[in-house]
């Protein structure tokens, strides 16, 4: 691996950060400009040749600590608005010793590469 490549990494994952950033601020001073105090919801503008659409969405989410403390108390009907998601808890999982295991667990956990990271600094010389 040869100098210019990571140098040229290191450019480009620092000019990427930069652009996602101006890209963003920019966006929502559009979106603020075309569509003040916008709800939820596909708004449609037209600028000359340009045609503008904003789509304006909230996130929601569920509170796990509220989950467990209403869950019971809840109707069926509540209920039915919430999926549950098994998600590993890694580290109890790394620490599970044989005794304490059936091997039903692992024979649900998938496990598959991950993208791998790349850290690239420089030292001065």
């Amino acid at each position: 691996m040869d100098r210019d490549t990571l140098e040229h990494y290191r450019f480009l994952k620092d000019e990427l950060i930069r652009i996602k950033e101006e890209e963003m601020t920019l966006r929502l001073a559009i979106l603020e400009d075309i569509f003040p105090n916008s709800s939820a919801g596909t708004f449609n503008e037209d600028f000359g040749p340009f045609k503008v659409k904003g789509v304006f969405k909230n996130t929601i989410s569920i509170d796990s600590e509220g989950w467990l403390d209403y869950e019971d108390q809840m109707t069926d009907a509540e209920r039915c608005c919430v999926k549950l998601k098994p998600s590993i808890i890694l580290a109890n999982y790394k620490k599970l010793e044989l005794h304490e295991a059936t091997g039903l667990l692992d024979d649900i956990v998938t496990t598959k590469p991950a993208t791998p990271s790349i850290f690239v600094s420089v030292e001065e010389e």
